[in-house]
């Protein structure tokens, strides 16, 4: 019985490893796929604090991966969810992911180019001041 329970004991923590070692071998590997993006099916969507985002739970069935992904945008569960990578933390076996929403979907077309429009602004406001201030003219 001592054999059979120590068997047990070992398998369980063989599959343990297993499993922790695929998990640093997948984010080993999106860590050096710069800007992943990709698909994951919604399994729980939670709420740690009021006020504070909301989390899904989301399973990446191309990879075999479970992770956190922070949303902007209400999902259903069992519905797809595309999510970016914005960081991995090795030492914690833990992936950073955000929802990707397109503006347009956030926001409506219209409004949406409206906000590009003035990003775009935006940007060249900072630019045309770099430019003015190398040339003396700031």
């Amino acid at each position: 019985l001592e054999r059979v329970q120590q068997t047990e004991e070992t398998g369980g923590l063989n599959k343990r490893a297993e499993r922790l070692t695929k998990q640093h071998w997948t984010l080993v590997w999106l860590s050096r796929q710069d800007g992943w993006e990709g698909l994951g099916t919604c399994i729980d969507v939670r709420q740690n604090r009021p006020g504070g985002p909301r989390v899904a739970t989301v399973l990446i069935q191309e990879l075999g991966f479970m992770c956190q992904v922070k949303l902007k945008k209400d999902v259903k569960l069992d519905t797809d969810v595309t999510m970016q990578l914005h960081g991995v933390r090795l030492p914690e076996l833990r992936g950073d992911f955000l929802q990707h929403v397109p503006p347009v979907v956030l926001f409506g077309s219209e409004e949406a180019e409206d906000y590009k429009k003035m990003m775009k602004s935006r940007k060249n406001v900072g630019t045309r001041l770099a430019i003015e201030n190398k040339r003396g003219g700031g």
